[in-house]
């Protein structure tokens, strides 16, 4: 086991096999083998990067936002069936 988590973490269902059984599966990716770059060499010392990861997720929370309030609103329009609850 690794020890930590890494962000491809997930299930998933696999529809009935042969013997007719619907199963979960756990995911996950224990190595990605990929290469890897000295970041804070690579992005300098300026603040240009900092100042467009904020941008980028200011801009992502807020289209989130948009995204929800839509899919809340065709739900309740009964534009889509949705089902709620936890």
């Amino acid at each position: 086991m690794q020890a930590e988590s890494d962000i491809l973490l997930g299930w998933l269902r696999a529809k009935a096999g042969r013997d007719s059984q619907s199963r979960d599966f756990y995911v996950r990716q224990l190595k990605d083998w990929k290469g890897s770059a000295e970041i804070c060499s690579y992005l300098g010392g300026g603040r240009s990067f900092d100042h467009a990861i904020l941008e980028f997720s200011k801009a992502y929370a807020k289209q989130n936002q948009l995204d929800y309030d839509e899919l809340v609103r065709a739900g309740k329009s009964g534009r889509i069936t949705a089902e709620t609850g936890g």
